[in-house]
């Protein structure tokens, strides 16, 4: 009971104090930042390659099952819509599966999800967020998979998952791994993420448009976008006429350096341009113009501002970026680069900066960064 030995105990479990309701401006400052948030995610390792990453920069898969047949389905959980308070969930019934209603009615009465399983069954794999990635999949000779073939009683012809996206504590049971075996994997899997990413970037784009503060602004050109304040981001659109030839759309990973500050103390800052008709595609970019009559979307060019409401939005639009990207510049610049065998002068050209240090190149008004 005495007072001071309960509080020399409890000293050394006490609580943390919540953090301050008043961040400090470096919180602040990494709170608008979006790829600090980018870098900050929880590592997880792809299961493909087994390189660890930061989340932002894998999609991740969930084994759920279809709540009618019972049948266990890869699903990119992350990306279904979650309203305030509810789980998350997937708006058609063909983003969980595009099977045949003669092979889902015949697979539900075969493969039923045994009583242990919820609707989540508990586990999420991760692999890198690319598009070419996922379509390499579909080819049965890679990662190690085996063309599957219709099994009686389940339905299932198409290609599944890799086997190495089962967990090894699952693997050791011989029932659990025949029945994760079995799990559905959509055969237009690329094609599918790609819907559900442009889906929710332009629905994210609506709803900050409509706040009317400020956050997306219209730009008559270039010049006027250049001029406007706090910019985070650059949306080219083209305008509303059709794509012509000899137009200067951004490349991928495309910047343009912007001065900011006043003479005595300015300084430079790369800001991103996002290609929307590239990003967005044809339907979308006109879906995201009929939902904003205002036509804001119609200008050549949209600045969206470096705000606090718009990160999300700028984190969506480089992943996007990331998930479309051919790297053939990348490519490019490996092929160009003399190997060591190839170049006699090696500490030279070292010496030169060339080797291992930052590339930019300048294609016409934008500037490509890349490491």
């Amino acid at each position: 009971m005495d007072p001071d030995a309960v509080a020399a105990k409890e000293k050394w479990v006490a609580r943390k104090s919540r953090p301050s309701k008043k961040p400090e401006d470096f919180q602040r400052m990494l709170a608008k930042n979006p790829y600090a948030r980018a870098l900050a995610t929880p590592l997880r390792r792809c299961q493909l390659t087994s390189k660890a990453l930061p989340s932002f920069f894998l999609q991740d898969f969930n084994l759920m099952a279809h709540p009618e047949t019972g049948i266990p389905w890869y699903v990119p959980r992350s990306l279904a819509l979650a309203k305030k308070g509810e789980p998350q969930v997937l708006e058609e019934q063909s983003d969980l599966e595009p099977e045949r209603k003669e092979d889902m009615e015949e697979s539900s009465q075969s493969q039923k999800t045994p009583a242990e399983f919820t609707s989540a069954l508990g586990y999420t794999v991760y692999i890198l967020a690319s598009q070419q990635i996922l379509r390499a999949m579909q080819d049965p000779k890679e990662y190690g998979r085996k063309p599957r073939k219709k099994i009686r009683g389940i339905g299932f012809a198409q290609n599944g998952p890799p086997p190495r996206f089962i967990p090894d504590r699952y693997r050791q049971s011989k029932s659990a791994a025949k029945f994760l075996s079995a799990a559905g994997w959509r055969e237009d899997m690329p094609e599918f993420i790609l819907r559900l990413m442009r889906r929710r970037i332009v629905e994210n784009l609506v709803a900050l448009t409509n706040l009317k503060r400020g956050y997306v602004v219209g730009c008559s050109g270039w010049e006027d976008a250049l001029a406007k304040p706090q910019i985070g981001a650059f949306l080219w659109t083209g305008g509303a006429g059709e794509m012509e030839e000899g137009m200067d759309a951004p490349p991928e990973f495309a910047t343009l350096d912007i001065t900011i500050g006043r003479k005595e103390e300015s300084k430079t800052k790369k800001i991103p341009v996002h290609n929307l008709r590239r990003l967005l595609g044809k339907d979308k970019l006109a879906e995201l113009r009929e939902k904003l009559p205002s036509g804001i979307f119609k200008r050549d060019v949209v600045v969206l501002k470096h705000k606090q409401q718009a990160v999300d939005v700028e984190m969506q639009l480089w992943r996007l970026q990331g998930f479309l990207a051919e790297y053939r510049d990348l490519y490019r610049d490996l092929e160009e680069t003399p190997t060591y065998e190839e170049d006699e002068d090696q500490d030279d050209y070292y010496e030169d900066g060339n080797g291992g240090e930052e590339n930019e190149e300048y294609t016409g008004r934008y500037q490509i960064s890349r490491g």
